[in-house]
């Protein structure tokens, strides 16, 4: 009788169940009739507008906070692009760049330089701006199949294009992951909400959507680690959608569940390996815990008002007063969260909470990683659920007459405040100078690295005092670096080697020196800041032409460093001058096994093969330079010499003339040996 009972009542819950799903696809259909009329060109409006804002930022230059590392400096990238590339870029340790493992955006650089030729800080730009762009339009889109209506969706994705907390994903050419790992993720989310509802209405089409969810999951991971969030939105997006948490709705995610933590583990891995995966603040755990739920306030805070805007925010020296409070913040918005939950109606608010902390909980520094314990780039993908908060309740009040007037003027307001403070914020970006002023500006003397960075650019271009000034401010910091006295160093010595500075060079060359073995006396230099120290300091007593100490400083620096390229370059020189061109040769050997794209090297260590009387390795060498570079005119003459020695006179002749058609010089006893009168 129970059984019969139950047959009976069964098929009136099904019914039921029926009508509370044509219910909520009434109420929160995506994109059909009224709600979606005029649904493009809104869409193609916030695509016009940031556009519009992001359009200056195609003329920045690429800024030495990580855009050497990733692109112009990266040893995957520097070379001809060849299959080799690829297959390092995807290297879990070759590939690995200051720790993270995020090959994609590396394979999108390395094919910017194979299309251009080398690489362009516009082109870069232009393509950050373009991957933002299509975020846009899948933010766009999830915002309709999530229910809501065309204006919405222009709201959610206009205030999603041109808040202020994007700039640095956007404007930040090593930020292309993050651009890049956000288009895979909310395509994939767009898949999820349509094979969800056919897997919920028993539609077919489930396995093409599943496969296209995993393909988008995977290469959102190698993007960027933070892609591992996206089970958990998936779980935000059921909960809106009324999917009950169940073993089997997690248990369908498996693919995804597996994808993040392998790619969890590899970042794991890959940021163990290069140190990075605690900073060195000393806090205990709980002050750690303190800074995530900090962190998790201040990104709340800045939704509404994100002033000040840093690309640097960096550990305070000790825990501020203010973070023992923000327990009972988290404590009292989940509280208030909690209170408008309801499992049979989903909340917008709840809803948009949710997403956001399961996106950004791993960003929250609780494992220190990094300089800073905040990002405004950490904030990219987890404030899509703020933003469809706000699109959802724009949405209702908007339609209210007495509302209306209201809602659109707080609209207009908001987000013509986002507009200036972008535009204001971009300029930050424009290259190194910028970046750093403005960090000084906020940071004043209380942190080494804005001072450092800044000086470092000077350096490089040419601007050698202002760099010393930096330097100097930054050595006399509590928190200096203990690399800095090794960067000013440089800057000595590079000023004694510049005609410029030709009256003083003796004295800058030893005030190097000084800041070098100044360097060495620091308590806590690691192997390799030590090593670089002593290689330095060799190459700075080689040029005083004490080449016999330059060499005990250099062989103790390789020492500790054994593949370090900059050393051996500098000890082969000291070799050849002392005449000791075997020697100079093996260093040569080790330079071309790390790097075998060296041409200066291969040439130079044709020039030892030469004096050595190694005659055909010599013509090996010379020929592999000129074969890669035709216009070397010293190239051909040195091949010239070998010739000549070799007794082939006319190959030898033939070489010297297309030498000096280059521009190169000889001397005149291989001018007479070639039967030559001039070089001109």
């Amino acid at each position: 009788m129970a059984n019969d009972m139950a047959k009976r009542t069964n098929p009136a819950k099904k019914q039921r169940r029926k009508e509370e799903l044509a219910k909520r696809q009434q109420t929160q259909s995506i994109g059909h009739g009224e709600a979606h009329k005029g649904w493009l060109w809104l869409l193609l409006l916030a695509l016009g507008v940031t556009a519009l804002l992001y359009l200056p930022t195609l003329k920045y230059d690429y800024v030495n906070w990580d855009d050497h590392a990733n692109i112009g400096e990266n040893p995957n990238l520097t070379h001809v692009i060849d299959a080799s590339t690829f297959r390092d870029i995807f290297s879990i340790d070759r590939g690995a760049v200051i720790g993270n493992y995020n090959p994609l955006p590396i394979l999108t650089f390395a094919f910017e330089k194979l299309l251009f030729g080398t690489f362009d800080p516009s082109v870069t730009h232009a393509g950050n701006v373009t991957l933002h762009l299509l975020v846009i339009y899948f933010v766009f889109t999830l915002i309709l199949k999530l229910g809501l209506s065309s204006r919405a969706a222009f709201i959610g994705s206009l205030l999603y294009g041109i808040h202020p907390m994007r700039v640095e994903s956007v404007t930040w050419a090593t930020e292309r992951k993050d651009v890049l790992f956000a288009l895979f993720f909310f395509w994939a989310l767009n898949l999820y909400v349509r094979w969800a509802k056919n897997k919920q209405e028993g539609r077919r089409g489930g396995t093409a959507l599943l496969l296209g969810m995993i393909t988008l999951s995977l290469l959102s991971c190698l993007s960027k680690v933070q892609a591992v969030t996206l089970p958990l939105s998936m779980l935000a997006i059921d909960y809106w959608h009324r999917r009950p948490m169940t073993f089997k709705s997690l248990l369908e995610k498996w693919p995804f569940w597996a994808t993040s933590l392998c790619f969890g583990l590899i970042n794991i891995h890959t940021l163990q390996n290069n140190n990075s995966l605690d900073s060195s603040t000393g806090y205990t755990f709980f002050h750690r815990l303190l800074v995530g739920l900090y962190s998790f306030c201040v990104y709340l805070y800045k939704l509404v008002l994100p002033v000040p805007m840093s690309p640097l925010y960096p550990y305070p020296a000790t825990v501020p007063p203010i973070m023992y409070l923000t327990p009972l913040v988290f404590v009292a918005i989940w509280a208030g969260v909690y209170l408008l939950y309801d499992k049979d109606k989903p909340h917008p608010l709840v809803f948009g909470m949710a997403f956001f902390f399961l996106n950004v909980v791993f960003m929250l520094q609780i494992v220190g990683a990094g300089q800073g314990f905040i990002a405004d780039r950490f904030t990219y993908v987890p404030y899509f659920g703020l933003f469809f908060t706000a699109a959802y309740y724009f949405d209702k009040y908007q339609r209210e007459n007495r509302w209306r007037l209201t809602t659109h003027t707080a609209a207009a307001i908001f987000l013509g405040m986002c507009c200036l403070l972008t535009v204001r914020q971009n300029p930050i970006w424009e290259n190194s100078e910028t970046l750093w002023t403005h960090v000084i500006k906020l940071e004043g003397k209380t942190v080494e690295t804005p001072w450092g960075n800044r000086a470092r650019y000077y350096r490089k271009k040419g601007l050698y005092e202002k760099a010393l000034e930096d330097y100097s401010v930054a050595i006399d910091l509590p928190s200096k670096h203990k690399n800095t006295y090794n960067s000013r160093g440089k800057t000595y010595f590079d000023m004694s080697m510049l005609d410029k500075y030709k009256k003083i060079s003796n004295k800058l060359c030893h005030k190097a020196i000084d800041d070098y073995n100044r360097g060495l006396e620091q308590q806590g230099v690691n192997v390799e800041e030590k090593a670089q120290l002593l290689i330095n300091l060799g190459a700075a007593i080689a040029s005083l032409n004490r080449l016999e100490e330059a060499k005990k400083h250099l062989d103790a620096g390789l020492k500790l460093q054994p593949n370090d390229k900059n050393g051996h370059l500098n000890r082969a020189l000291v070799l050849f001058g002392l005449q000791e061109y075997e020697k100079a040769t093996a260093d040569h050997d080790a330079i071309l096994r790390l790097d075998p794209y060296d041409l200066d090297v291969r040439y130079e260590r044709g020039m030892c093969h030469r004096l050595t009387g190694n005659t055909r390795a010599a013509l090996m060498d010379f020929d592999h330079v000129i074969e890669r570079r035709p216009d070397m005119g010293l190239a051909f003459i040195e091949r010239g010499k070998v010739h000549l020695s070799s007794g082939k006179v006319e190959a030898g002749r033939s070489d010297l003339r297309r030498g000096i058609q280059l521009g190169g010089q000889v001397d005149e006893w291989t001018l007479r040996a070639a039967g030559l009168s001039s070089t001109r």
